[in-house]
Order: C-alpha cells, then sequence, then structure tokens
C-alpha cells in the first residue's frame, strides 16, 4: 500500500465512525514543519478529533484505529475523556506489516485517558 492510498483509507475510516453518530472535527495540523523530508505530504497533513460521549463510542475510535494498524497504517492517537484524535502529520506511517505493539500501545493511551492507567486521574488522587 502507498502512503496516500493509506491516507485516504485513514480518512474514509474517520468519516466511517462518523456515519456510525460519533461526531468528528477535521483542522489543519499546527505540527512543525522543518526541512525533513516527510513520507506524508507536508499539505495533507490533519488532526481528526472525535467527540466521544460514551466508553463505547471511544471504543469504537479505538477499535477502527487497530484495524488500521494491522492494515500496517500508523499514527499517533491522543485526546481526553470525551475526545479522542488521529494526528495524520510527520508521525503518519505504513509498513509492510501489522504491528502488535502499536495496538498495546494505543491501549495504554486509552486507559490513561479513561482514567484506568498508572498516570489517569485515580493515579493524582
Amino acid at each position: 500500500m502507498e502512503i496516500l492510498e493509506a491516507y485516504n483509507r485513514t480518512v474514509e475510516g474517520a468519516i466511517e465512525l462518523r456515519e456510525e453518530g460519533i461526531d468528528i472535527k477535521i483542522t489543519p495540523s499546527s505540527s512543525s514543519k522543518t526541512e525533513e523530508t516527510y513520507r506524508l505530504p507536508t499539505d495533507k497533513w490533519i488532526v481528526i478529533q472525535f467527540f466521544v460521549e460514551t466508553l463505547a463510542k471511544a471504543a469504537a475510535v479505538a477499535k477502527k484505529a487497530d484495524e488500521l494498524g494491522w492494515l500496517g497504517i500508523r499514527f499517533d492517537t491522543g485526546g481526553h475523556p470525551g475526545e479522542r484524535e488521529w494526528a495524520l502529520d510527520w508521525s503518519f506511517d505504513i509498513g509492510s506489516t501489522p504491528d502488535g505493539e502499536w495496538q498495546d500501545a494505543r491501549r495504554q493511551v486509552e486507559d490513561m485517558i479513561d482514567g484506568k492507567g498508572e498516570d489517569g486521574p485515580e493515579a493524582m488522587a
């Protein structure tokens, strides 16, 4: 799969989530652009925000990211309670094989956002 095909598939995945009832917002990325060469052209850099009112919706966003990951598509994810983000920027990449480590990392991020991880809200109490 080529990088632009992976990019389009990722954006289509976000649109599928919107069609399932998850509000999304797509904005240009504010990531710093340097003189480096990136796999994804900088004019394609975006942030996709997902507004997830329930843990079920958050799980649907995580599942879609996992599905993309098993196609070898990788990008930064993050967010906070009620919102998730996908950064399609310098971090966007495509590998020839799926990478389970990315899925594990996404799970850890989800746990921290939802307050289940060691850095979650209850750890601050």
